[in-house]
C-alpha cells in the first residue's frame, strides 16, 4: 500500500497468452499499490493462471476475450482506476520486476515537488543508465510508469489505433505538447525483458540485437512513421534525429542479421505504406 494517504496509486497489468510465471513479477508489486487492474487480452482464459491471481486479495481481473491491443488495455485500467478515484496509475508488462518499495519511493519524490505538470513519473529500464539522480526525458516505455490520472483526462486516452508498439512513445508526445513532463528516476531499476536477445560474431565483433517477430516489426514501421508523421513540427530536432537512427538500425538488423529476411523486408515497407494509407488498428495478414 502507499505510505502518503493522501496520494491513492492503483496498477495495471495486461496480459496476452501469459505464462504462469508472470505471478512472481506480480509479486514484486502487488503490495505496493491498493488495486491492481489485470486486463486479459487473451482469447481463452488460462485458468491455472485465474486461480493464482484469485490469491491475491487487491485483484480486479478484467477479461477482454480477444486482442484489442495494448493501448485499448491501459484505456480500460485507467478509466476504471479513475472511477474508483484513483490518482496515479502503475503500469506494468507482464514481464517485469520491480524493486522493492518502488511506488512508495515515487510517491515521496512526487510530495517533495510540485508534481501536478509531471505527467509520467518512471522507474530506470536501462542498467547503464542507474544511478543516484533523476532525469528529465521525451520518451519512456509503458512497463515501470506512474502515470498522473489528472493529465490522463487532460489529453485523452492511449491511441488505441497504434495497437502495439510506440503506443508509450506517442502518449509522452502528447504529454509533452500539454505541457506535462516525463521523468525517469534512475534509483529505480527495472528487471524488464524487451524482446529476445540474439547475438552474432562478425570479423571477431560480437554484435547484440534485440529481436522482434516479422508482425512486430510490421507494428513498429508503420506506428514509428505514423507517430514521427504526426508530430513532425512537435519533436525536438535531436529526438527526431534518434528516431531516424534507430530506424536505421532496424532496418540494417532486419535485412542482414535476422532470419526470413524477405519476409521481414516486406512487412518493413508494408508498415510504411499502410502508414501512408491511414491502415491502422491490428494487423490481420
Amino acid at each position: 500500500m502507499n505510505n502518503h494517504s493522501q496520494i491513492k496509486v492503483a496498477g495495471a497489468i495486461v496480459l496476452y497468452n501469459s505464462e504462469i510465471s508472470v505471478i512472481d513479477n506480480i509479486k514484486s508489486y502487488i503490495n505496493q499499490v491498493d488495486t491492481l487492474f489485470v486486463v486479459d487480452n487473451s482469447e481463452t482464459i488460462n485458468e491455472s493462471l485465474i486461480m493464482s491471481l484469485e490469491t491475491f486479495f487487491n485483484i480486479k481481473y478484467i477479461f477482454n476475450g480477444q486482442n484489442l491491443g495494448i493501448a485499448n488495455a491501459l484505456n480500460i485500467a485507467a478509466n476504471a482506476a479513475i472511477n474508483h478515484g484513483f490518482d496515479y496509475l502503475l503500469t506494468m508488462d507482464d514481464d517485469t520486476l520491480v524493486p522493492d518499495n518502488m511506488v512508495a519511493r515515487m510517491v515521496t519524490f512526487l510530495s517533495e515537488r510540485e508534481s501536478d505538470k509531471i505527467g509520467i513519473l518512471a522507474a530506470q529500464s536501462t542498467p547503464h543508465l542507474a544511478g543516484e539522480s533523476h532525469r528529465y526525458v521525451y520518451v519512456t516505455i509503458t512497463s515501470g510508469n506512474l502515470l498522473n490520472l489528472k493529465a490522463y483526462k487532460q489529453c485523452g486516452p492511449f491511441l488505441e489505433k497504434l495497437f502495439i508498439d510506440w503506443v508509450d512513445h506517442e502518449y509522452c508526445m502528447r504529454l509533452a505538447r500539454n505541457g506535462y513532463s516525463v521523468i525517469e528516476l534512475n534509483y529505480l531499476l527495472l528487471n524488464h525483458r524487451l524482446g529476445i536477445r540474439k547475438h552474432v560474431s562478425i570479423l571477431g565483433k560480437t554484435i547484440h540485437w534485440t529481436s522482434h517477430n516479422p508482425t512486430r516489426v510490421y507494428y513498429r514501421f508503420r506506428n514509428t512513421s505514423y507517430v514521427m508523421w504526426k508530430y513532425a513540427f512537435y519533436i525536438p530536432s535531436k529526438y527526431y534525429l534518434i528516431f531516424m537512427y534507430e530506424l536505421l538500425k532496424d532496418v540494417s538488423k532486419n535485412m542482414w542479421l535476422e532470419d526470413k529476411r524477405l519476409y521481414r523486408s516486406k512487412m518493413m515497407l508494408k508498415g510504411v505504406l499502410d502508414c501512408c494509407k491511414g491502415k491502422m488498428g491490428r494487423y490481420d495478414g
